[in-house]
């Protein structure tokens, strides 16, 4: 490692766009990890709205830290410039700003934000009756009757989620009917595939 101090201006430019590629490496494998969390037979729509939130504020916090020059976030990037002990040019660093903006806005467009009025889907026992949206007045009445059932509450705590709407079918029909159509379509193509997969094996 102790060659970099002997490469020219020219050298580290061509150096930085490598260290570039290799922080866009960085990006990919949080990407990556992020694809490979949004895939299970367990994932509803409410998991991935909430891992898709997650990275869309990490892509605001790498801004604010690239702004500051604090490079942890990205690995490669950061051992180069603690290895060389060169600050990394301002042009450079706007570079990847713009990148991380691009990104974060296309997540957005793509990802827009989710509508709390269904938090009462995701837990119907910690939210207002009155601001759950697109429910009818019979809807909200069986709403209210079930958030004040402690015993369902317990339920709720130990089983997944769209097990616990399936259990309140015989009871509250209209509800768990709104509900599941609401989250268990295909999120992702994650379970389709592997019905095909198993399909053709």
């Amino acid at each position: 490692m102790q060659l970099i101090f002997l490469l020219t201006a020219a050298d580290i430019f061509y150096l930085l766009q490598l260290i570039f590629l290799l922080t866009a490496a960085d990006i990919f494998t949080y990407l990556n990890e992020l694809n490979l969390s949004l895939q299970g037979a367990t994932v509803n729509r409410f998991k991935i709205e909430d891992k898709i939130e997650a990275i869309i504020i990490k892509f605001g916090l790498w801004l604010k830290r690239i702004n500051n020059c604090v490079y942890e976030s990205f690995p490669t990037l950061n051992d180069f410039i603690e290895t060389s002990n060169k600050e990394l040019p301002d042009e450079t660093r706007q570079i990847f700003v713009e990148h991380l903006m691009t990104l974060k806005s296309s997540f957005r467009n793509y990802f827009p934000c989710p509508d709390s009025g269904n938090n009462w889907i995701r837990d119907p026992f910690n939210t207002e009756v009155s601001n759950a949206k697109h429910l009818s007045v019979f809807e909200e009445d069986n709403l209210a009757k079930m958030s004040c059932d402690t015993s369902l509450k317990l339920q709720f705590n130990k089983i997944e989620l769209t097990n616990f709407w399936l259990l309140l079918r015989s009871d509250y029909p209209a509800l768990a009917n709104r509900e599941l159509k609401h989250l268990v379509p295909f999120c992702t193509t994650y379970l389709w595939e592997q019905a095909f997969l198993y399909y053709f094996m």
